[in-house]
């Protein structure tokens, strides 16, 4: 059971995470168990981390599974893979592996990659459906007739020379240093913003992708490094690929990945104190993410460097001299706060990929909670308990107000429409969707939305409360030991019709005054 009592155990995600070469699982500097302890500690979810390596060297100690192969193991028992590769072009994935992890893909599970500069993590990557063009992978060796068959794929960025994507702080003094990657100070990134506008074109309310939604709101840090990869959306996205047999599609129905964050190449004012030179001042892709959901096939997550998710980057260089930079971000307050939203980052991959069967878990173990948070449960209004069918409009968007600011905004506004209406009711979320939700965008392309978003998410979210509060009235064990069993479609059905009627009633209404308003301004 949950240390709250009024809560059931949180559902599992399996997570498998795979590295190579210096890639580890221990507290050494390209360890991944800051990570992997952040994971653990995700809202919602129980997140179940297995680890493997494609090796079996010193470096593969602690993982669970050594010289790990995709097409020998049951990837089925997974809901996400994690691919962390390091190798350029060593040991790559096979024909048969490559069958079997685009069988995953195409069957739901999601996928999270990343490697580094040049073609470093291109054994393990490169070649991946979707993951491949996500990402550049491909660098050019420097005899032509020497070069790998993928050469039409664009070139990922160098390690050295100015155009180097180059995102190191300098740190406590004006010169720039590799350990500075180890200090307290992250680099600062630009989410993309999505909306729903209305008629006119103004946006309803700004949204950053769900990756970047955090408990102390947008997520704008990353650790720093001085030669990142690359993450940007692919031109051409109607490739097909046979592997052992097996045909993919790259991206079926043309569902198209965004850019979910932009970083910045610093500018260094003097080049004499920057260990690596001059720069050329540029963005570019930092996040990038696959809404596979949207086509029947899982979703992906790729990411400039896995040096965002290093041990060495996040909490420091055990062997520094420098008592900061061998904390790392633990050094300092300010540093311990930017940390707290860099783990938000990655415990919002494990939640974004989950699987629909899973995030549906989520959700209404989440729609639960906040029927017992203590703002909203003393707030609820005894009348409208006894008698939920007299429950106003006014009073559902109120309560769902109170909801909606009680957890990450992101997720939650994901969960409530697509999963909260979109799943009881799909004939009318397959119209509402477009309107409402601020990640299909397909608002803007039909002239924009006559419904303010926000009055279809609280009013749908305050109803589902209150169905809640009125099927389990009390916090007592039966209450609880009755909801971990419920048939939570059937719980929630009759409290988001409520919230369509009530909402039809609101729009109707609404929309009379409007037309009065109208006829009376014409007359004068």
């Amino acid at each position: 059971m949950s240390e709250d009592p009024l809560l059931w155990p949180p559902p599992p995600v399996k997570v498998l995470i795979v590295t190579d070469d210096r890639g580890n699982f221990s507290d050494r500097a390209w360890g991944l168990n800051a990570l992997i302890a952040a994971l653990k500690t995700t809202p919602s979810v129980k997140v179940e981390v297995t680890t493997a390596h494609r090796q079996n060297t010193l470096e593969s100690a602690e993982a669970d599974h050594k010289n790990f192969r995709f097409d020998t193991h049951d990837l089925t028992q997974y809901d996400q893979i994690w691919l962390f590769g390091v190798y350029r072009e060593k040991e790559p994935l096979s024909d048969k592996e490559l069958r079997k992890l685009s069988e995953f893909m195409n069957d739901g599970g999601g996928v999270f990659a990343t490697g580094d500069h040049e073609n470093l993590g291109y054994a393990m990557c490169g070649k991946v459906p979707r993951v491949r063009s996500m990402r550049k992978w491909y660098y050019p060796k420097k005899d032509p007739t020497a070069r790998t068959e993928q050469t039409d794929e664009p070139i990922a960025p160098p390690e050295f020379g100015p155009d180097r994507l180059d995102t190191l702080l300098s740190g406590s003094d004006d010169v720039f240093t590799l350990d500075d990657q180890s200090d307290d100070i992250p680099q600062t990134i630009y989410p993309t913003f999505y909306s729903v506008n209305d008629p006119t074109g103004k946006p309803y309310r700004w949204h950053t992708h769900p990756l970047l939604s955090g408990c102390r709101g947008t997520i704008t840090v990353l650790p720093d490094h001085p030669h990142e990869g690359e993450c940007y959306v692919p031109a051409k996205r109607d490739n097909k690929f046979t592997f052992d047999g097996h045909e993919v599609v790259e991206y079926p129905q043309s569902v198209a990945p965004v850019l979910v964050a932009h970083a910045t190449v610093g500018v260094v004012p003097d080049p004499a104190k920057h260990f690596k030179g001059a720069l050329n001042r540029q963005s570019f892709g930092v996040i990038g993410a696959y809404d596979g959901q949207l086509a029947d096939v899982g979703r992906v997550v790729v990411d400039a460097t896995w040096h965002h998710f290093f041990n060495i980057n996040l909490i420091g260089d055990k062997e520094n001299c420098d008592p900061v930079k061998r904390a790392g971000f633990l050094a300092s307050e300010k540093g311990r706060q930017a940390y707290e939203d860099i783990k938000s980052y990655f415990r919002n991959i494990a939640l974004w990929l989950a699987p629909p069967q899973v995030q549906l878990l989520m959700w209404w173990r989440t729609a639960w909670a906040l029927r017992w948070h203590h703002q909203i449960s003393m707030s609820l209004r005894p009348e409208y308990l006894a008698d939920p069918n007299s429950l106003t409009f006014d009073e559902i968007r109120r309560v769902g107000h109170l909801a909606r600011s009680a957890r990450v905004e992101g997720i939650v506004v994901e969960w409530v429409g697509r999963l909260g209406i979109g799943a009881l009711r799909p004939e009318i979320w397959d119209t509402l969707g477009s309107q409402v939700d601020p990640w299909l965008a397909t608002a803007a392309e039909s002239g924009g939305s006559a419904l303010d978003p926000d009055l279809v998410i609280e009013s749908a979210l305050g109803a589902v409360v209150y169905g809640i509060a009125a099927e389990f009235p009390d916090p007592t064990a039966e209450a609880v030991a009755r909801a971990e069993t419920a048939d939570w479609a059937e719980v929630l059905s009759p409290a988001v019709d409520r919230a369509l009627a009530l909402l039809s009633d609101h729009v109707q209404r609404t929309t009379e005054q409007l037309t009065g308003l109208g006829r009376t301004l014409s007359a004068g």
